[in-house]
């Protein structure tokens, strides 16, 4: 009895969840890095999910989804509007790539991101001030945001849209 019981206690202590994905950004940015966008993709895709994922990550994948064609998405327009989210909380998280690419964004506006320009979002992300290497303050880019007209069809990265 006691070798049944812990025949299955180690059995559950072996049980690994598929569901249960991991965010393995130290593997997924050195793969990227090396241009290895198969193994940075699938180290990566679950940091979406992953609130402690880093900004760096979710610039990282964007650019996988974005650039190199990773993943599955039914049309073009799902793929850019998955990175763009991914973007978005990428500079939401301050991370600076991310806040300087939106700012060239706004400057010259995309038609295919359906953003106009505007001058006053772009000088705002463009001229924000680093708290670290990589890093710029949160708080900072929720403002810059702000300034953005609520419902048009470049308010996506607004906080309360």
């Amino acid at each position: 009895m006691k070798i049944l019981i812990l025949s299955i206690l180690m059995l559950i202590a072996c049980y690994h969840d598929p569901s249960i994905a991991q965010c393995d950004e130290e593997t997924g940015i050195r793969a990227a890095n090396e241009q290895n966008s198969s193994l940075a993709y699938q180290s990566l895709k679950n940091c979406e999910n992953d609130p402690n994922a880093s900004g760096e990550a979710l610039h990282y994948l964007h650019s996988l989804i974005f650039f190199d064609g990773q993943g599955h998405y039914q049309s073009f327009e799902a793929r850019m509007d998955h990175s763009f989210k991914l973007e978005c909380k990428a500079a939401r998280k301050g991370y600076i790539v991310a806040i300087r690419w939106f700012g060239s964004v706004y400057q010259q506006g995309d038609s295919s991101l359906n953003i106009i320009p505007n001058e006053e979002v772009s000088e705002c992300l463009i001229n924000m001030k680093k708290t670290s290497l990589k890093y710029a303050d949160p708080i900072d880019v929720s403002i810059c945001f702000s300034l953005i007209s609520k419902g048009g069809a470049d308010s996506e990265c607004r906080s309360d849209s």
